[in-house]
């Protein structure tokens, strides 16, 4: 049977990578090094909308120092952080029309400045997604305003 070209390639890939998680320097040298790879880190790197993270940083220097080459590093910033401004369909509180909570654990919090959606539920323990539906935050979080009782 002949495989296609990508069937050939997972399979190499598979062959020559056992199934565990690897750090970027640890991927062979050629693939680590090829102008494609090196360019889907640059992208993932210069978006605050990948999950770039500061665990991710010295993994990304080891691998240029592998490869010789010097490209940013910085974790770009969230661009919805809270803001001191109320914006149109700004949250204020998380209940329902009949005033009764709408977050099960009754644990409620107050937005700060500075602060962003992933941020938030990061430090308490809960989804993104679930953060939003339960308080009515737009997708972009451009809703969230400093003073919003979540």
């Amino acid at each position: 049977m002949k495989l296609t070209l990508l069937q050939a390639v997972n399979s190499k890939w598979q062959a020559a990578l056992p199934d565990r998680d690897y750090k970027l320097a640890e991927l062979p040298k050629a693939n680590l090094c090829s102008y494609c790879f090196l360019a889907l880190l640059q992208a993932i790197q210069i978006t605050p909308y990948s999950n770039y993270d500061e665990s991710f940083v010295e993994q990304y220097k080891a691998a240029q120092a592998v490869c010789g080459v010097g490209y940013p590093t910085d974790v770009k910033p969230w661009p919805f952080n809270v803001t001191e401004d109320k914006p149109v369909g700004t949250i204020t509180n998380n209940t329902s029309p009949d005033g009764s909570p709408v977050c099960l654990s009754g644990r409620k919090i107050t937005a700060t400045s500075g602060q962003s959606c992933q941020g938030i539920a990061a430090a308490n323990n809960v989804a993104k997604g679930t953060l939003r539906l339960i308080n009515n935050i737009f997708p972009d979080c451009s809703n969230l305003a400093a003073g919003s009782s979540l």
